[in-house]
């Protein structure tokens, strides 16, 4: 992701490098854990004890964590060894609170769900526009999970 400068073929370091340099491994593959199910109501056995379960998956050797604003606010000490990716699919108004919210918590990526399909979510599909281009300009990195 570094971008050379054109007048003396040196690399630029971006936020964008610096968050995805968080998010990876030194051998450039990444672990990322989701751990944002308990925004839909999934609450499955290692959502019952999140503290003990990111505690196990990071000393396993987890690079990253998918999780929630409240969890990443909740858990902030234990996430703060590895990358942080916050689920950016709940939010209401304008898409650059939500950005704003995930640069205050220290998150190094964002992830939105965009159902695509024959006909597709016209609505996920906007939102995935919007925080795309907001993520582009403040230099944070979004993955878009599509979902047909």
């Amino acid at each position: 992701m570094h971008s050379p400068d054109k007048g003396t073929g040196l690399s630029m370091y971006t936020g964008i490098d610096r968050r995805m340099g968080r998010f990876f491994a030194a051998d450039g593959k990444s672990l990322c854990l989701a751990f944002d199910h308990g925004i839909v109501g999934m609450n499955t056995d290692g959502m019952a004890t999140p503290e003990k379960t990111l505690r196990e998956c990071i000393a396993a050797g987890a690079d990253a964590i998918l999780t929630t604003v409240g969890q990443a606010l909740a858990f902030g000490k234990i996430l703060n060894p590895v990358g942080l990716a916050l689920n950016m699919d709940d939010y209401y108004g304008d898409p650059q609170h939500i950005v704003d919210q995930a640069l205050a918590v220290g998150a190094d990526f964002g992830k939105v769900i965009m159902y695509t399909g024959p006909e597709g979510n016209p609505e996920t599909i906007h939102k995935a526009h919007m925080l795309s281009a907001i993520c582009r300009e403040r230099s944070v990195p979004l993955m878009i999970e599509p979902i047909p």
